[in-house]
């Protein structure tokens, strides 16, 4: 279990840096940040879902087909998606005026635990 949540970890470092990197480039040629997050989002997704099926998760999904793994995975990261985008929302334009890009930090730090859980327990049980 400790080395598990370890390489989660990791793969969602990498994943996360190459996330913020794009959320941030795209903020700063101006692009909306709920675009931007969509972006960040679609990039990082590629790069986690293939270190989370052979890497992390070593038993795989108890699923039908690798389609219904990539629905079901495709579906905590969506919901994580939007959790985000509430969580900038949130911070940047209805209770405070923070940054987008700060909030886009906190926001990425808060629903990784979401999707940590949601992986493990409908994905990879």
């Amino acid at each position: 279990m400790k080395e598990e949540v370890a390489k989660f970890i990791s793969s969602g470092f990498i994943s996360t840096i190459l996330g913020y990197a794009v959320y941030g480039i795209l903020l700063y040629l101006k692009f909306e940040y709920q675009l931007a997050m969509a972006f960040a989002y679609m990039s990082g997704y590629a790069i986690n879902f293939a270190l989370g099926k052979y890497w992390i998760f070593k038993n795989g999904a108890q699923m039908e087909s690798v389609a219904i793994e990539v629905l079901a995975t495709t579906l905590v990261t969506f919901s994580g998606f939007l959790l985000n985008l509430l969580i900038v929302f949130v911070l940047s334009d209805l209770i405070y005026s923070m940054s987008y890009y700060l909030s886009g930090l906190i926001s990425i730090i808060l629903v990784s635990f979401w999707n940590y859980w949601g992986r493990k327990k409908w994905v990879y049980n």
